[in-house]
């Protein structure tokens, strides 16, 4: 049986305050991109049409980042989804962001849905050997929604106060923009932080939360200092 979570965020700590409606603006109201993801890689080149690549194109309006990385129009709302070719049905389909600083992919499209269905599933992550610590997602569309779909979100790390002086999210962090985890996993994501933080996988600051058959374990936030923490999975 399939269940669905709606949680709405309140003020605590200064982390997780009042969430604005889901989904501003209605499916199918504006002429959208859908744009399909074709290589494991991470940064990519002008030949590939990797994760980070898509999510750039639709940052900047479904503007095609290279050769491979072409943008469709779709009506509904801009998509991102997996080439079946590359990331086969329920195959070991894993991104490995590399390991560099500030490396969390950055979402500003404020309506944007990441769409794994279609191949089971596919992980985004940081390598667990990784020297760096980053989140994985970072979504800041202005009041919009970012929906992920079949994603295994894992091992992101935050050990550096943001924004304004807290840590938010290591696996996805929305701010101010609604979220969406649909057959979505968040896993082994940890803040590490003297300071205040909240939601070590899963943090949404001014937006709604919303869950169907998601799955958040192993998350966690270590404090040290002063700091406040709140919600070591959300």
């Amino acid at each position: 049986m399939k269940t669905a979570t709606r949680l709405r965020t309140r003020p605590l700590a200064a982390a997780l305050i009042t969430g604005l409606g889901l989904g501003m603006h209605a499916a199918g109201a504006f002429a959208a991109t859908q744009i399909a993801v074709t290589t494991a890689a991470d940064a990519g080149s002008s030949s590939t049409c990797t994760l980070r690549q898509a999510i750039t194109a639709m940052n900047g309006g479904g503007v095609t980042t290279g050769a491979a990385c072409v943008a469709s129009t779709i009506s509904g709302v801009d998509t991102i989804t997996f080439d079946t070719t590359a990331f086969p049905p329920y195959g070991a389909n894993t991104i490995t962001l590399a390991d560099a600083a500030n490396n969390q992919l950055s979402i500003t499209d404020a309506n944007l849905v990441i769409d794994a269905s279609a191949n089971g599933n596919v992980t985004v992550q940081r390598s667990a050997n990784a020297v760096n610590a980053f989140g994985i997602f970072y979504a800041s569309g202005a009041y919009g929604t970012l929906t992920i779909d079949s994603l295994t979100v894992a091992n992101g790390k935050l050990t550096a106060a943001r924004p304004s002086g807290k840590a938010f999210g290591a696996g996805i962090a929305s701010m101010s923009t609604s979220l969406v985890l649909k057959n979505a996993t968040v896993a082994g994501n940890a803040i590490s932080i003297t300071g205040d933080a909240a939601g070590g996988g899963v943090a949404v600051y001014v937006g709604d939360l919303t869950m169907i058959n998601g799955t958040v374990s192993g998350n966690s936030i270590s404090i040290s200092g002063s700091g406040i923490g709140i919600g070591g999975g959300i």
